[in-house]
């Protein structure tokens, strides 16, 4: 069974919460975590039929682009709050025609990535796709150095 969706894109769209999480690509968790972060505002109203607005989406979109750029929660907290609805509109809508220009330029030959060797053990080894996105490396940093610890920690 095919399930469609058709979304009205006007100013006064509203979205159930499973909605703007589909469109937006974020979980439920994560919109209740930037509620609580404040860099979403509360929805209008709250309970069982709680709709979101068409502002609540664009500052999800703007959110993900900031994050991508590396850029901590706090910086995005800072960077949102003085933005109107319109310049949080008008800052996706550019960011998003970057991208596009982007894509278009770059070439569609083989992947310019590259590899590194992380030597763990003595016959451990790891190996990282460079680059990788900020989030990304950090959490492969993590996952390095508690492999570190452990087999540290295994030779005792």
């Amino acid at each position: 069974m095919c399930q469609c969706y058709i979304f009205r894109m006007s100013a006064e769209t509203d979205y159930t919460l499973e909605e703007l999480c589909k469109i937006s690509g974020v979980t439920p968790r994560t919109v209740y975590y930037y509620i609580q972060q404040r860099l979403l505002p509360h929805p209008s109203a709250r309970g069982r039929g709680t709709r979101y607005e068409h502002r609540h989406l664009k500052l999800l979109q703007l959110i993900r682009l900031l994050q991508t750029e590396g850029r901590s929660l706090a910086d995005i907290r800072r960077r949102l709050a003085p933005l109107s609805d319109a310049q949080v509109a008008q800052e996706v809508a550019g960011a998003s025609r970057a991208a596009a220009s982007q894509a278009r330029e770059q070439p569609s030959g083989p992947d310019r990535s590259q590899w590194e060797r992380v030597v763990l053990a003595r016959d451990i080894e790891v190996h990282v796709r460079r680059p990788l996105a900020l989030q990304r490396g950090k959490r492969v940093e993590r996952i390095l150095k508690a492999a570190r610890r452990i087999l540290k920690d295994g030779e005792r």
